[in-house]
């Protein structure tokens, strides 16, 4: 009796697959790439950078030779067209870490396109980890989630007055709002 029960419930998944399968596709899933792809190359018309004073991040940022530390920074919009910003990031290595890494912004927004954002920064600053001033030149793509949050990735080259010049960029990804 339990042979058969147990070949019942066998046939009864078996049939279950069958029937679910039936009328599908083989067209494969999409690759987080595809994804990423279709993320940045397509535009919500909906969503502006426009009118924007003030945008607040935090997100991941991967340095080479020190590693991975996370991030929170802050920017205000000005001029004429809002398209120059200020604003200071603060880094830190982990959660509950103290912050080892200050540096004042300036950019601007080279690229709006309805939710998209192509931005050039200029960082200075201190660095504990390198015991040492930094500039670091970024550019950034930014891109509305909604209407008040966006998601961006960026990279920068350090430039350290102590040591060795550094030759590895410094790559960002971070979500944020805006006001």
């Amino acid at each position: 009796m339990k042979k058969l029960l147990i070949l019942a419930a066998y046939a009864a998944i078996a049939t279950t697959f069958a029937l679910s399968a039936k009328g599908q596709t083989n067209a494969p899933a999409p690759s987080f790439f595809t994804t990423g792809e279709k993320y940045f190359t397509e535009f919500n018309t909906n969503y502006t950078w426009q009118g924007i004073s003030i945008s607040v991040a935090t997100g991941y940022k991967q340095i080479t030779g020190v590693g991975a530390s996370s991030t929170i920074d802050g920017a205000y919009q000005f001029g004429a067209t809002q398209r120059w910003n200020a604003g200071l990031e603060l880094q830190f290595s982990g959660v509950g870490s103290a912050f080892n890494s200050y540096e004042a912004q300036v950019g601007y927004e080279l690229i709006q396109h309805y939710d998209a954002v192509l931005e050039f920064d200029l960082r200075g600053g201190w660095d504990d980890t390198h015991s040492s001033a930094v500039i670091e030149p970024a550019v950034f793509i930014k891109k509305k989630l909604t209407e008040n949050t966006y998601a961006e990735i960026g990279a920068s080259l350090p430039v350290f007055f102590k040591g060795a010049f550094n030759q590895d960029p410094t790559l960002f990804v971070e979500s944020g709002f805006t006001y």
